[in-house]
Parts: C-alpha cells; structure tokens; sequence
C-alpha cells in the first residue's frame, strides 16, 4: 500500500516518512510493519501492513490542500460544549479522525476556550498535541520547517 520514502500522517502522532519495512514474528505468525519515522523527534513506529488503515494512515496532505486548509481555518467555527467530559471525548474523536480540517478544528475550538477561561491539564496536552499533528503534517506538506509552519498556523488562526 505504501513504499519506502512516502509520506505519510499518523492520527495521533503526525507526519512522518516510510522509512522501511521489517518482518516480526508474533503468536499468530510472521508479519510485516511498515517503519514510521515521525518528523518531530525522529520517534519510529512500526506499523502492520495489514493494519495501517485501521490505525488510520494516510498520505500527507498535498501543498494546495495545506494551503486551503489555512485559508479556511480563520472561517472554521469553533463550537465548544460546556461539559468537559463531553468535550474532551468529542475533541479526540475530531483527533482520532486523522482529518487536518478536525485537527485544525480542535486547535480553533480550544484556544478560544483558552481566551475565556484556563484549560485544564488534559485539554492543554490536547491543544499541544494537535499543534503537533497538524504542524508537521503542515510541515511536509509545504516543504518548510516545523517552525515555519507553526509560524503559518498562527499567521492563519490570528
């Protein structure tokens, strides 16, 4: 499905790059994974081939994709429930989605909440971690670094 040197995005974890292919033996037998190695922090993971759609991965977005995403990111609205509980489960279906629009979404969503009022713990690891996804993916996308494009996600969500 996917080659040595792709780019690829993790829904949880961002953009990285195919960087080989191993075989491991577990209970069931031999199997193939896929060596993930993630822009940021140059984290491997090892990914079954068998099982990467269900894991969620995906080709990076394109350039004119990234471009049109941060275009529409000043227009995304950025609704927020009340309850916590709720809106933690919601914000990580968003995540969990592996869509850079939910991604961006999140980010929106959760700064806003940060303007009226301070974000909890876990809301503000979420906040990071989405900056997270959506930057490098950005990253990779526009053949920039991981500080350009968060200096063209800010540009976009100011």
């Amino acid at each position: 499905m996917y080659h040595i040197g792709q780019n690829v995005t993790h829904p949880m974890h961002g953009a990285g790059q195919i960087s080989g292919m191993i075989e491991q033996r577990s209970a069931q037998g031999p199997r193939m994974y896929y060596i993930l190695t993630l822009q940021q922090g140059g984290l491997q993971l090892y990914i079954p081939c068998d099982g990467c759609e269900k894991a969620g991965l995906r080709p990076t977005i394109t350039r004119q994709e990234a471009e049109s995403l941060l275009q529409a990111l000043p227009a995304l609205s950025a609704e927020s429930n009340t309850n916590w509980n709720q809106r933690y489960r919601e914000n990580m279906e968003h995540l969990r989605s592996g869509d850079p629009r939910q991604v961006a979404l999140v980010i929106k969503s959760l700064l806003a909440r940060e303007e009226k009022k301070q974000l909890s713990t876990g809301e503000r690891k979420m906040l990071t971690t989405a900056r997270q996804i959506l930057v490098t993916e950005l990253a990779v996308a526009m053949d920039c670094t991981v500080q350009q494009a968060e200096g063209l996600l800010r540009a976009a969500l100011a």
